[in-house]
């Protein structure tokens, strides 16, 4: 019997991993994924400027990167550098029923809060629930329309389509979702070497998030981590933090468990990928749960294809 596959592409800061996916009876299965590197001066991340310096080799390692994987690809569920796009969670006394009234407003609130005068961004929300004061809550991702279309037309150019695009910290969250419990007061802390998001959910409503500029990779990371921690209770002096879900893209699984107990008191659990898709890993090499990981952010986009 046919099944339909989905591919996933994460175009990182200095490589590109494809991962392809097939629905297995309720979970999924890696089928195939693949990891290539930019050769050097291809790729610049940057939140307001065009990020390609180099088409013909970002063309060239799209190609390459897809060459194992299975059959034509023509659409795939693209993750971008999480440096490209903010997320914010807006609240509105009223809310309009058609889509472009909504982006309009978005729009507004945007350059009155986050400062930002120009006219160049592209929005994208979720409707979430509505909170104590019965204002409408929206969940925002912000990116700059001339740098995401430059993604999108290099990928037309060879016969790429884009269905969905988001920043890699999403796509991660999508594929850990799973894992985490959906009643209480539940943190995630999605890891990557040089950036982190922070979720924080009440009986698995969003209540509160930030990407931030800072990984594991970096001295400070905990200290920022602890800042971000502060910042929340600060806001939200009667709440507690049940439980600390952490989804990573780097190793060291137990000694980020170790911290994160030692900076919040939490109980903290470190999600463990292999027990979210069939993969042919073998998992007693610690260095293929590694693996798996890094391929995290791809598999998500991916899925984003199926929902």
């Amino acid at each position: 019997m046919f099944r339909k596959t989905f591919t996933g592409i994460e175009i990182g800061e200095s490589l590109i991993n494809v991962a392809q996916i097939k629905r297995e009876r309720d979970t999924w299965r890696l089928l195939r994924y693949n990891s290539v590197p930019f050769p050097e001066n291809t790729l610049k991340v940057s939140y307001k400027k065009e990020n390609i310096i180099d088409s013909d080799k970002f063309a060239e390692t799209i190609k390459t990167s897809l060459e194992s994987i299975n059959g034509r690809i023509s659409t795939v569920g693209l993750s971008l550098p999480n440096k490209i796009a903010k997320v914010s969670i807006l609240k509105f006394e009223d809310l309009p029923k058609d889509d472009e009234d909504i982006q309009r407003m978005i729009t507004w609130q945007i350059q009155k809060t986050l400062r930002s005068p120009e006219n160049n961004e592209k929005i994208s929300y979720h409707k979430l629930d509505k909170d104590q004061d019965d204002k409408h809550r929206l969940f925002v991702t912000i990116g700059y329309q001339d740098v995401l279309k430059q993604y999108e037309l290099l990928l037309r150019k060879i016969k790429i389509k884009a269905k969905t695009i988001r920043p890699a910290g999403i796509n991660q969250f999508n594929f850990f979702i799973n894992g985490m419990s959906h009643t209480g007061a539940v943190t995630y802390v999605g890891i990557y070497s040089n950036y982190f998001f922070f979720f924080v959910f009440e009986d698995d409503c969003l209540q509160f998030c930030r990407g931030v500029k800072k990984g594991y990779s970096d001295k400070d990371f905990f200290a920022e981590v602890d800042r971000t921690f502060q910042h929340y209770l600060n806001l939200n002096p009667d709440k507690e933090i049940e439980k600390i879900y952490i989804g990573s893209n780097v190793a060291s699984y137990h000694e980020l468990k170790k911290n994160f107990v030692d900076l919040t008191g939490s109980s903290v659990s470190v999600l463990d990928e292999s027990q979210m898709i069939l993969t042919d890993f073998d998992f007693d090499i610690p260095e293929e749960r590694q693996k798996l990981s890094s391929f995290v952010s791809a598999i998500g986009a991916a899925q984003s294809l199926a929902q």
